[in-house]
């Protein structure tokens, strides 16, 4: 186990190494060319970056991670737009399980059929008053 550390070690060493003499040395720009622009009087990073060739590499980069941004923005709202309406409808279940029993014994006290205090609410009784409420909700 130990010697795989120590393998690892190494290589790791000797990458970072090798990395810092490939961008040490190695020449991304024609040097001739950046020291004919490196002369000129008016320096901006667009007309350098434009003159040595780079202007190009530039703008690809950043509209490669503006359409990453877009589509990872896009699958976000449609996640939060998931999440909140499963929050929602649990919630409404929850606030329908507990209030639901409580209206219905108000309404059969109005409707003069006698006080009944502890009526439950079936399942299929509480289903049909949602999809009412649905048929009502959608009109």
């Amino acid at each position: 186990m130990n010697g795989w550390r120590i393998a690892f070690i190494v290589a790791h060493l000797v990458e970072g190494v090798l990395l810092w003499t490939l961008l040490k040395d190695y020449h991304f720009v024609d040097p001739s060319l950046y020291h004919e622009v490196k002369d000129k009087t008016s320096l901006d990073a667009i007309r350098v970056a434009s003159e040595l060739g780079r202007f190009d590499l530039a703008s690809m980069f950043l509209a490669g991670i503006s359409i990453l941004l877009g589509v990872a923005a896009i699958f976000g709202f449609v996640e939060v737009r998931f999440r909140s309406e499963k929050r929602a409808e649990e919630t409404a279940r929850q606030i329908v399980d507990q209030k639901v029993t409580a209206l219905f014994n108000e309404a059969m006290k109005t409707r003069g059929d006698g006080a009944l205090p502890h009526v439950g609410v079936t399942k299929a009784v509480e289903a049909d008053v949602l999809s009412k409420a649905n048929e009502l909700g959608k009109t």
